[in-house]
């Protein structure tokens, strides 16, 4: 019974010492974290038809004219047509939750059908201040989506998803600008320090659930890799908005 004691204790004492106290999380695989994100890659809008009051007090006219609270927003939202030729007012858009202090909302412009199938890839920002749209791309396929605003309204951040990869993009609302932030080189990197090789399909994936706003216009999110064995081991990745640059700073592991 004593030696059965002293063994057990040591097994606690290595794994203490290989997995630090806070390193361990649920265990899921790469596939089971991206599944986890689709509930914040596909966040409703608020969908404007034309004619049609909606919700915060916008509606849209037929000719591409939105009003906000009985305030006209310039200039008239315009989309192409299939040939990308004709501008055209758009046959609905979606609005995004406005941000904490009722500025800035991001908006999609949707445009006629074409052999069935309508897009939305027309992306503006609204100014609720200035009763303005800008153009303002955010992804090459934009989709609702969770927006992540900063305290303030100086940035607003987006969860993007296309052929299997995720990042964010995240918007200077006061320079009316994006930027892409992309994970692979972090994970990668990550990996050749624990002296690991990532698989080539779901080799990481990025944990949606955990981004937070930081101080000093900084994000953090966690990065899930699939280091050997049955677990993931964690990446926590702290980036800077106004700088760009992206580091680690927290490392860890869970297990099945």
């Amino acid at each position: 019974m004593f030696n059965a004691v002293i063994a057990l204790r040591s097994i606690a004492l290595f794994l203490l010492i290989l997995f630090p106290s806070g390193a361990w999380s649920e265990a899921k695989s790469i596939r089971e974290w991206n599944n986890n994100n689709q509930g914040l890659l596909a966040t409703p809008w608020t969908t404007l038809l034309p004619g049609q009051p909606g919700g915060y007090g916008f509606t849209l006219s037929k000719n591409g004219q939105l009003i906000f609270q009985g305030n006209p927003i310039k200039p008239l939202i315009r989309v192409q047509n299939n040939d990308g030729k004709s501008q055209l007012a758009p046959i609905s858009v979606n609005i995004s939750p406005l941000g904490p202090n009722k500025r800035y909302a991001l908006l999609t412009a949707c445009e006629p059908p074409a052999e069935g199938s309508s897009f939305c890839w027309f992306q503006y920002l609204l100014d609720l201040k200035q009763n303005r749209l800008v153009d303002l791309a955010w992804a090459k396929y934009p989709t609702p989506t969770t927006v992540w605003w900063e305290a303030h309204e100086r940035y607003a951040v987006l969860p993007v998803s296309d052929e299997g990869e995720v990042w964010l993009s995240a918007i200077d609302l006061a320079k009316r600008e994006s930027r892409d932030i992309h994970f692979e080189e972090l994970a990668q990197e990550s990996a050749r320090a624990w002296q690991c090789t990532l698989p080539e399909q779901e080799g990481y994936a990025v944990d949606l659930s955990s981004f937070k706003w930081l101080e000093n216009l900084q994000i953090s999110i966690n990065l899930q890799l699939a280091c050997g064995g049955e677990g993931t081991r964690s990446v926590k990745a702290v980036l800077d908005l106004a700088s760009g640059q992206l580091k680690r700073v927290v490392e860890g592991s869970s297990k099945k």
